[in-house]
């Protein structure tokens, strides 16, 4: 809650209220209400059920969870060209939910992932789907397998 509210004070500051939608729901791999964990900066948290560290976590709120493949194909928003994910461990559950975005509209992803189940639910998916997997840095070399990822790793996955 006190990111969506940083967030519509930027926005409101910026001039840009017309031009942009603030969509206040977790990205996980079932649509419906989530319990979300709250950290204790209050600037991040992350679904229940995410990778990651477990620790610092203050507080847990229900929201409104949903799937890429929900928000694109059943709600009718544009294909996402570019997706940025980092989500505190969140990406095993996001993954899930967005096979068929993946596989039809084949966007570009830049993702941090948080641990070890992370780098392999994002190694499994993208490479089942036909992306390779690259470092995010200058000349984006292509990572050469799960092993080499550490515990955080920086990653952009685009579609061959």
């Amino acid at each position: 809650p006190e990111n969506a509210e940083r967030w519509r004070t930027n926005i409101r500051l910026n001039g840009m209220d017309s031009r942009l939608t603030l969509i206040n729901a977790a990205v996980t791999q079932a649509s419906g209400p989530v319990r979300f964990l709250v950290h204790a900066s209050g600037g991040m948290g992350k679904v229940a059920g995410s990778a990651g560290r477990e620790d610092g976590y203050r507080s847990e709120i229900t929201v409104p969870g949903l799937t890429l493949d929900e928000f694109v194909f059943g709600q009718a928003h544009p294909h996402p060209q570019v997706i940025k994910m980092d989500i505190e461990g969140g990406e095993v559950l996001a993954l899930q939910g967005m096979r068929r975005v993946l596989s039809e509209v084949r966007p570009l992803l830049l993702m941090e992932l948080h641990g070890p189940e992370s780098s392999q639910a994002a190694w499994g998916t993208l490479n089942a789907a036909g992306y390779e997997i690259c470092w995010m840095r200058h000349g984006f070399p292509v990572v050469p397998s799960l092993d080499k990822m550490g515990w955080k790793a920086y990653i952009i996955a685009r579609p061959i």
